[in-house]
């Protein structure tokens, strides 16, 4: 089936543990200094960074301040002039597919993961208020602030009343609606959302249950919210179009590109339009059908990178996307939600195919980049942080939480090596071996894939992340300390060739954000996933 954007935002989702909230660094700001380079090495950004990581709900509040949380950056963003946006719920506790801002200024956001509801009262106390609710998506207050609702896709398929300050079981109102989306509650109380996997509009009666269809035909409806005029609008994720409905007639608002989650509306009218594959914020006239970005990406979240002859392709969470290497001019290959393809967290190119890892679905994916097109999908790996095919189409995962190495086969899996301490990061030996970045221990290691006996190459590489192979070494991304490391093949030393770089977002409880790859001409290109930049650290 294609994927939905429930199953997009719980593709990347991360555990999330309770304890008191901590407070995120304001978004690209993450290094006291630029990132630097040692002799004889240089180092130059060939995509410049960006704000968020990814873009999921959107909420105001009372002062027009604009609230955005990401599933994949586990966080929820603030900011009030779209040029200087802050952190203000980080990784781990502020993964967010929708939240609310209530009027005493606490933000109250799903995990859908964890079918969690969470809360952040104004003193920074972050605190869970609901659980058990598998799936949980859309979330929303009455207009009066009184009543909270939320809603369940894929994992559950209800209508819950959730207690605002969690002193109150959850209250389940109706069962079967067929996956509400980001919904809203109207002045007349009823609520409006999106039949996702019917490609409904209803309207609903919280305390009778009662069901209106309001229209049909939407493709991938994914938001409804209520305009200032009373007429009822639609986003449409797969086709990127916005629809007004009144009277029973349907009017296009505006087209926008592919991958549309959520939006707002502003006191005056206008429109705020998240996507989730662009990172972007787009202020829309309902009117006129006008369009503005007020904050854009080049690159979304990129968890992981590789080389394909004159580009790199880049694991960007919600697309697969290429890179020129001289220019960094950055193009879509293909996106979530209308091709099939899963939300990548890993990625390695071979022979012209791309493998993709999706840790939290458990699926690696293979697409050919010459026809941009999805060939197999391989499920029954749940938990990889990377993957590889081996020149004769052997494919092979790393399983951190498990530390095993498995071959998947027909969507089972054979265990080649086991003890490995959180490994992370994967590459194709070439040899009848694999080279392993092993987070826990801070080593390389080859593994034999007859035998699965491991060989130690280098050791004291912090918290490797990922490993590219070149000529005469291995490049090494080393998360915990912001380092990449050149090792060299004959001997296993290893030297710092960079270092401050803006690496690491998802750490915890392993590596699993931020990417290396190397070219022929022994150019490393490293995904700085904390930015959503790539630099280039060439001799």
């Amino acid at each position: 089936m294609r994927l939905t954007s429930a199953l997009v935002a719980f593709a990347l989702c991360a555990g999330a543990a309770q304890s008191e909230a901590r407070s995120g660094r304001p978004a690209g700001d993450v290094t006291a200094s630029a990132p630097a380079a040692a002799r004889p090495w240089r180092i130059r950004t060939l995509v410049p960074g960006s704000s968020f990581h990814t873009i999921n709900g959107l909420a105001l509040d009372g002062d027009g301040a604009v609230y955005a949380g990401s599933v994949a950056g586990e966080a929820i963003f603030r900011t009030r002039d779209f040029r200087h946006v802050e952190t203000l719920v980080g990784p781990p506790l502020g993964q967010a597919d929708d939240l609310v801002v209530t009027r005493d200024g606490s933000v109250i956001w799903t995990v859908i993961r964890e079918g969690i509801v969470r809360r952040r009262d104004p003193d920074g106390t972050v605190r869970d208020i609901a659980s058990g609710i598998a799936g949980v998506n859309p979330i929303a207050l009455t207009p009066d602030g009184q009543r909270l609702f939320v809603g369940q896709m894929l994992y559950g398929d209800s209508l819950w009343e959730v207690d605002l300050q969690g002193r109150r079981p959850a209250r389940k109102l109706i069962a079967g609606v067929g996956w509400l989306n980001g919904f809203t509650v109207g002045q007349d109380g009823w609520i409006y959302a999106p039949v996702y996997s019917k490609g409904e509009v209803a309207r609903i009666d919280p305390d009778s249950s009662k069901v209106d269809i309001l229209g049909t035909g939407f493709e991938h409806p994914t938001s409804v919210r209520i305009a200032r005029d009373g007429s009822v609008l639609v986003l449409e994720s797969a086709t990127g179009i916005i629809w007004g409905l009144k009277d029973g007639q349907r009017r296009r608002i505006a087209k926008l590109p592919a991958g549309l989650d959520n939006f707002v509306v502003r006191p005056d009218g206008q429109l705020l339009v998240s996507n989730m594959g662009d990172g972007s914020i787009v202020v829309v006239d309902p009117v006129g059908g006008g369009s503005k970005a007020l904050i854009s990406a080049r690159l979304a979240f990129p968890s992981d990178i590789a080389v394909d002859g004159n580009r790199l392709v880049v694991a960007d969470s919600f697309a697969l996307r290429g890179v020129d290497r001289r220019t960094g001019a950055v193009s879509d290959i293909l996106r979530p939600v209308v091709s099939g393809l899963y939300p990548a967290t890993a990625i390695s190119v071979a022979g012209g195919k791309a493998v993709l890892t999706s840790e939290m679905l458990g699926a690696v994916q293979i697409v050919d980049l010459e026809s941009a097109t999805l060939e197999r999908t391989v499920r029954g790996a749940e938990g990889a942080t990377d993957a590889i095919r081996t020149q004769n189409g052997r494919l092979f995962a790393l399983l951190p939480a498990k530390g095993e190495l498995v071959e998947l086969t027909d969507e089972r899996q054979r265990v080649v090596a086991r003890g490995l301490k959180a490994p992370a990061g994967l590459e194709d030996g070439r040899d009848g071996s694999v080279i392993v970045a092993e987070s826990g221990s801070g080593s390389l290691l080859s593994v034999n894939l007859a035998d699965g006996k491991a060989r130690t190459i280098a050791s004291g590489l912090g918290a490797p992340r990922s490993v590219a192979i070149g000529r005469t070494g291995f490049a090494v991304l080393d998360v915990g300390g912001r380092k990449a490391w050149w090792v060299d093949r004959a001997t296993g030393k290893a030297r710092i060739i960079a270092h401050n770089l803006p690496v690491g977002h998802l750490h915890k409880t392993y590596p699993r954000s931020g990417g290396i790859a190397m070219d022929a001409a022994g150019t490393v290109y490293v995904a700085a996933d904390e930015t959503n930049a790539i630099y280039a650290i060439s001799r």
